[in-house]
């Protein structure tokens, strides 16, 4: 995350969902290092974040489910096609 913010700068906030990977400490320690607010949505709430799970049934019904996969560069081939 500290490089994608060397390109793009820190966020003020980062919206995210109760997942350990979210609400591990080292994440959080990371956040408030920069002085990041983690905003957690509440459990079984999607409309809360409804433009991300929008894009990813998308994304999943449009490239995902259309084709097979032999490895992550063809998914990233057809992703940016």
């Amino acid at each position: 995350m500290d490089q994608i913010a060397a390109w793009r700068g820190y966020p003020k906030q980062i919206r995210v969902n109760i997942g350990p990977e979210f609400t591990s400490s080292e994440m959080v320690t990371w956040a408030e290092q920069h002085g990041i607010v983690n905003d957690c949505v509440m459990p079984g709430s999607p409309y809360q974040y409804g433009f991300i799970e929008r894009f990813n049934r998308t994304y999943r019904e449009d490239v995902l489910d259309l084709y097979l996969f032999q490895n992550l560069d063809e998914v990233r081939q057809e992703t940016d096609r």
